[in-house]
């Protein structure tokens, strides 16, 4: 945790800065439901305007949301592979092996984000080989599908 980059919330002492966060891309996709944190006084003026200009999320959303709120960390996986094991892992970047294990999911239809689009600090290098996926929106037999996909794009990479 000593090594995260402090969040700009953190810093703020002067209770100006607002987060905003939501279900929407991961747990919910297409519910438009999410969050803001921030310093009370900011926060009280926003809902005040909220409530006057903004059109809240259905309440079908909002109910599935807030019923699956302790279940959120179940919804996203994420995958590391043993990069030190590639036959190329001398040879190539971790960030040209992330590409080719990514485009090989592309080809095969399943789609795993690669691990370097969520990293803080770009200027760092890469500290494994990960992929992040969500299970939020498929059945299990598409999670079963495209669990076998995207072991055929690592083992097609890694030659086996």
């Amino acid at each position: 945790m000593r090594t995260l980059i402090p969040s700009l919330l953190s810093m703020d002492t002067d209770g100006r800065v607002l987060r905003h966060d939501s279900f929407s891309k991961v747990v919910v996709p297409g519910s438009r439901v999410g969050w803001v944190t921030g310093s009370e006084q900011v926060i009280e003026r926003y809902i005040r305007h909220a409530e006057c200009c903004s059109q809240g999320p259905s309440g079908f959303s909002q109910a599935i949301a807030r019923a699956d709120k302790n279940n959120y960390h179940h919804q996203q996986l994420w995958l590391k592979v043993d990069h030190t094991r590639h036959p190329h892992a001398s040879d190539k970047s971790l960030l040209e092996l992330e590409e080719e294990i990514f485009d090989s999911c592309i080809e095969r239809g399943v789609l795993a984000c690669r691990g370097s689009w969520f990293r803080a600090e770009h200027d760092r290098p890469l500290s494994g080989l990960f992929f992040r996926t969500t299970y939020a929106a498929a059945s299990e037999e598409q999670m079963a599908v495209a669990i076998e996909r995207f072991g055929d794009a690592v083992r097609g990479s890694f030659g086996i």
